[in-house]
């Protein structure tokens, strides 16, 4: 068990060779990954809309509106500022290790994102690859928890991972057809919001700048940028 680096800071993790070991203990690195997270952007949990597509087969990168597919996981050489990485991170031994070895060489170019997923079954191993990514990439890289690739309950937990932005498709809210009043689902801006008010957390609406950029605190016009990469 890693020892606790609760005074977090935007540094990277000073062990990540240390941390497959613990996939199966959130416990182990999930407060660690809240404190850095905390220490950044405080209670503050981004909302914002990504474009649909399934789980990669490595990665892909939501770019200036384009979802662009990557065969492997990328090097920070053909990143961009911007980029929103989606990461495709197998359950086993050796893909973890292979993980934080990327993580702690990756060098982003400013106000990009990383949203970890998984194309397998296992709820521990996706907590634990967004607090490595939380703990590996500097502070001001944004973790993204995908609700449409990692299903609206698990995003909704790894707030309590040190993801910091929860991010997806927004549906449009119901309108109930005699009363005409809006019924929004978990997926819609509203519904997303909620959700992380019931974690503890202040939501603020970003209407799709850049993962780095303040939010505003009311929505504007939704951008729609999608990125895929993949090892």
């Amino acid at each position: 068990m890693t020892q606790s680096h609760s005074q977090a800071s935007p540094e990277r993790h000073p062990d990540p060779k240390s941390l497959p070991a613990e996939y199966a203990v959130p416990s182990a690195v999930g407060p660690d990954a809240v404190a850095k997270r905390s220490a950044r952007y405080g209670e503050t949990i981004v909302v914002r809309r990504a474009p649909k597509h399934p789980v990669p087969d490595a990665a892909l990168v939501v770019r200036g509106g384009q979802v662009v597919t990557m065969p492997a996981w990328p090097e920070a050489a053909a990143c961009q500022p911007g980029d929103r990485l989606v990461v495709a991170v197998p359950a086993t031994d050796e893909a973890r290790r292979r993980f934080v070895d990327w993580l702690a060489a990756l060098e982003l170019p400013a106000s990009c994102a990383v949203a970890p997923c998984s194309p397998d079954d296992g709820a521990l191993h996706t907590l634990w690859c967004l607090a490595a990514a939380r703990l590996c990439l500097p502070a001001e890289t944004r973790i993204e928890a995908r609700h449409d690739l990692l299903g609206i309950r698990l995003a909704q937990i790894a707030l309590a991972m040190g993801a910091d932005t929860l991010s997806g498709p927004i549906d449009d809210a119901r309108v109930l057809p005699l009363a005409g009043v809006p019924r929004p689902t978990e997926s819609t801006r509203d519904g997303l919001i909620a959700l992380v008010r019931h974690a503890g957390l202040s939501p603020q609406w970003a209407p799709e700048t850049t993962p780095s950029a303040q939010p505003e605190t009311q929505p504007s016009q939704p951008e729609t940028p999608t990125e895929q990469a993949r090892p």
